[in-house]
């Protein structure tokens, strides 16, 4: 099924974006079109971080138009966009077309919420990372070292991401409708803000009398969580992110163990969705995030806890204290010694678990620098294991 949204006309340029979710790999050919009269074509691969925040593919299916003459002002609202696979043009989905203005001459009932979601006198660290990869470890570390108060599980803030996007996939499909002021619907008066305000306005509304201080921890293992990231700093311009990632093969040993209703090709799947959803956010959380490898946190808890501390301006003894915790309090271990480290010729799987490892983890374990067999990393990605977004 193609989805798509024509996003901003000017007199210069389009923006938009296209996606086949049935082929998520695939880039499509855009046309552009002042009414009859073609202008050009490009291809929806460009990257954007809202569309992978909204799971668009990876993230690179926008698109953008640069017209060799300035269109009217009165020629704007008849360019149209279509869209299809290349190799299949007859089989195009024409994209609903962008009304110049709109937004501005709606007249909205109801006030937008101010912007009480932005709380800069909130200090948190937000653990993030799949299951089974050092997550508690690091979180109950610094509810044990430092002034970071929490719980063991957060299992909340995942809802947020979820939520968000919902409402952005609404008043896309809303396009049309709101392509017509003349039908006066209720919609055409409610912006699509006033609920993405709401929304965070209610989780920072209903967070705040459960933290017990203004440096607060939450741990939540998820791929939403992940995704939310951005949000959260939003939300709370204080706060900083540590993403704690191992092994596809550790991590799949051990999740196969702790989680034995799931099959194999979900466990893959969920490994692969935390550690792409980090790589698609962390350009967004640049001074704010330290991503730290579990098997470096094992290696060198001290250097860890320094990297840590670092992050979230610790005092020296604070450090120290981390260092001590993170050694007593080792991460999730796959075999009986934390430093053992998996080899592709011991896992025991068959040629079929292995064909989906490969397919669904491969190249996301080559993007992290990891090792299939004989050593954890490969080249010299171990530099990469704990370093500052």
């Amino acid at each position: 099924m193609i989805e798509g949204y024509l996003g901003q006309v000017l007199s210069e340029q389009v923006f938009g974006w296209a996606f086949d979710r049935e082929r998520p790999g695939l880039h499509l050919a855009v046309d552009i079109y002042c009414g009859e009269r073609r202008l050009g074509s490009t291809t929806a691969d460009l990257y954007r971080p809202d569309l992978a925040l909204g799971r668009i593919g990876a993230g690179d299916h926008a698109f953008s138009f640069r017209f060799n003459e300035p269109l009217g002002p009165q020629e704007l609202a008849n360019v149209l966009v279509r869209v299809y696979r290349q190799k299949d043009p007859t089989a195009f989905r024409e994209l609903p077309r962008f009304v110049p203005g709109l937004s501005a001459s709606v007249e909205v009932a109801a006030k937008a919420p101010p912007d009480t979601y932005r709380d800069d006198t909130q200090f948190p660290v937000f653990v993030l990372g799949a299951p089974r990869s050092g997550t508690s470890a690091v979180a109950q570390a610094l509810m044990a070292a430092t002034p970071y108060s929490g719980r063991y599980e957060g299992q909340i803030l995942d809802l947020l991401a979820p939520l968000l996007n919902e409402v952005r996939r609404f008043y896309e499909s809303k396009a049309e409708e709101l392509a017509h002021p003349e039908r006066g619907s209720m919609i055409q008066a409610i912006p699509r803000e006033y609920f993405d305000k709401g929304i965070k306005a209610l989780f920072a509304e209903v967070l705040r009398p459960l933290t017990r201080s203004s440096h607060w921890c939450d741990k939540t293992p998820s791929p939403d969580m992940i995704w939310g990231a951005p949000h959260m700093l939003r939300m709370w311009p204080n706060a900083k992110f540590i993403f704690v990632r191992r092994r596809g093969l550790e991590n799949l040993r051990s999740r196969l163990r702790k989680f034995p209703t799931l099959s194999f090709e979900e466990q893959c799947q969920y490994w692969t969705a935390c550690m792409e959803a980090w790589r698609a956010v962390r350009t967004e959380l640049l001074g704010r995030a330290l991503e730290v490898d579990q098997y470096f946190i094992a290696r060198h808890p001290a250097r860890a806890a320094q990297a840590i501390g670092a992050l979230l301006s610790l005092l020296p003894k604070e450090a120290e204290q981390l260092a001590h915790v993170l050694r007593r309090h080792q991460p999730e271990r796959t075999g009986a010694n934390v430093l053992d480290i998996c080899d592709a010729h011991t896992m025991g799987w068959d040629a079929a678990q292995w064909a989906t490892f490969e397919r669904l983890c491969g190249p996301t374990m080559e993007a992290y620098g990891y090792a299939r067999e004989g050593s954890y990393f490969a080249n010299n990605a171990e530099i990469r294991s704990c370093v500052v977004i």
